[in-house]
């Protein structure tokens, strides 16, 4: 939604954590494929997803260190988003998410407003979807 705000090295940042990420649970579902797609398209940009992931904790250094405030509020409301795609926002994700949250620093409410804020999303999607093809 936001995403493209971001500057071309952030946006790369962003790609390869929200990969790293999605594979935080130990699998890469098809949902979350489908987000890393859309979120190439949205920026504009390609991204290889037969990589390795790497380390989050080091993506987290390298985004902490070069984004902006608001630059880290995009990234981190994005990601939660990818992390709850799958409809399993699970510990490892959640625990990605926190060390994100506390490196940005950010408030512990800024991560349950994203959460809550997504989750209502997704389910209006949900309805949308099932009241225009159903």
């Amino acid at each position: 939604m936001f995403l493209k705000l971001l500057k071309p090295e952030e946006k790369a940042l962003f790609l390869e954590f929200a990969y790293s990420l999605a594979h935080e649970d130990g699998r890469f579902a098809e949902s979350e494929k489908e987000m890393m797609e859309a979120y190439c398209n949205e920026m504009g940009v390609s991204f290889d997803l037969s990589h390795a992931p790497q380390e989050t904790h080091v993506l987290v250094k390298k985004m902490a260190e070069t984004m902006t405030p608001e630059e880290k509020k995009i990234a981190f409301f994005e990601l939660v988003g990818l992390a709850m795609a799958d409809g399993d926002y699970g510990e490892e994700e959640r625990a990605a998410m926190k060390a994100l949250e506390e490196v940005f620093g950010m408030t512990e409410t800024y991560g349950q407003t994203c959460e809550t804020l997504l989750k209502e999303y997704f389910a209006l999607q949900q309805k949308m979807t099932a009241a225009v093809l159903d």
